[in-house]
């Protein structure tokens, strides 16, 4: 029992030392409610490659975007940066719903107007070194995303 306590102590803080590591690379997504205020609709992971950022999500997180709803993160306390880009998301299944879509993924290639970093909301893009390492297969689908 002492052990699996110390055991489960060590797994926890380890996690909460990756949740400090990756916090910096999350970016929250805004969308305005009927009455004008902020609202978060989603999560993103800010992927830089190169001189591109990029944002990684779920494809439900995107689709108001295509239906043509603004979407937004802030690059400070009150600064709105209007998401504007490229957007590549799973298809939804003919006939079907997004919750049919098993793979769900989106990825926001960003406009080049105001970039990540965003130091005053200790926000940068992950290096895609790091995504690389993380990933131990790499998802082949065909042709190129961008």
């Amino acid at each position: 029992m002492v052990r699996e306590t110390a055991d489960v102590q060590e797994l926890v803080t380890k996690l909460s030392a990756a949740q400090d590591l990756f916090r910096k690379y999350v970016v929250p997504i805004f969308v305005d409610n009927e009455r004008g205020q902020p609202e978060v609709f989603g999560s993103a992971l800010v992927v830089g490659a190169g001189r591109h950022v990029f944002l990684v999500s779920a494809a439900h997180v995107f689709d108001p975007i295509a239906a043509g709803r603004q979407m937004y993160i802030h690059s400070g306390p009150a600064t709105k940066r209007w998401l504007g880009g490229k957007l590549k998301r799973t298809p939804i299944p003919a006939g079907r719903t997004r919750k049919a879509d098993l793979v769900d993924i989106a990825v926001f290639k960003l406009g080049e107007e105001s970039l990540p970093p965003y130091p005053e909301v200790n926000c940068q893009p992950m290096p895609s070194e790091i995504v690389k390492c993380c990933c131990r297969e790499r998802l082949r689908v065909p042709g190129s995303i961008f």
